[in-house]
């Protein structure tokens, strides 16, 4: 005889009557998968879809329960799949709407002169355009202080203008550091080959000699 665990997250788990609760707990375990993994917004997605386009007759209320469903899975679906629609990154620059357009195709021109691949090589990149967007920000804001007057008095103005000269120094730094660790994960791995020679001297010693010799692979066509 077989019984039925009700779970909220995933559906039916079935068990046994000898299932002991170590059992049932490492079941429950390997099963549960919350609201927010992208398996389980795909799913979604994946039915509103098949609902919507399946040429059955919907009402009218309902095609647009589904086209608000789906609308609002495309924006987890661009949450889930950041590093190739670099939602996050927008949404966390500073004027996202007068950087957004650069930041992405920075983004785009960067993956392509290093033929970025992995998803580690894609957060760098990711890495370098949140910090040139910060400190293009930065470098306006300042200029813009340089002529303005956002500050009551002198001091004020000199703690802004040391704060942000700071925040200019680190987002260089950056993008100098993820530049340099692009460029090392991104480079072809050296070969060294190790070669052995032999000669001999008038008393018929025989003497090694080694020396290495260092083959560059090409990096591979993607």
């Amino acid at each position: 005889m077989t019984k039925q665990v009700q779970k909220s997250n995933k559906g039916v788990v079935t068990i046994s009557k000898e299932t002991t609760i170590e059992e049932l707990r490492e079941l429950l375990k390997k099963n549960w998968i919350l609201d927010a993994h992208p398996k389980r917004v795909i799913e979604k997605y994946r039915n509103v879809l098949f609902e919507l386009h399946s040429g059955k007759k919907l009402s009218k209320k309902r095609k647009e329960e589904l086209k608000k469903q789906c609308k609002d899975l495309e924006v987890e679906k661009a949450r889930i799949f950041n590093l190739d629609s670099r939602l996050h990154l927008v949404n966390s620059i500073p004027k996202s709407d007068k950087y957004a357009g650069y930041a992405i195709e920075l983004c785009e021109e960067l993956e392509k002169e290093y033929n970025v691949t992995t998803s580690s090589q894609k957060l760098i990149v990711q890495k370098i355009v949140s910090a040139e967007i910060r400190l293009l920000y930065y470098q306006g804001f300042c200029g813009n202080t340089l002529t303005g007057t956002l500050f009551a008095s002198i001091s004020e103005r000199a703690k802004a203008d040391n704060h942000i000269n700071r925040a200019i120094d680190l987002a260089y730094r950056q993008i100098q550091t993820g530049l340099e660790q692009l460029k090392l994960i991104t480079s072809p791995p050296i070969k060294v080959k190790l070669v052995q020679e032999k000669y001999y001297t008038a008393g018929e010693e025989t003497h090694e000699k080694k020396k290495v010799v260092q083959e560059f692979s090409n990096p591979k066509k993607q």
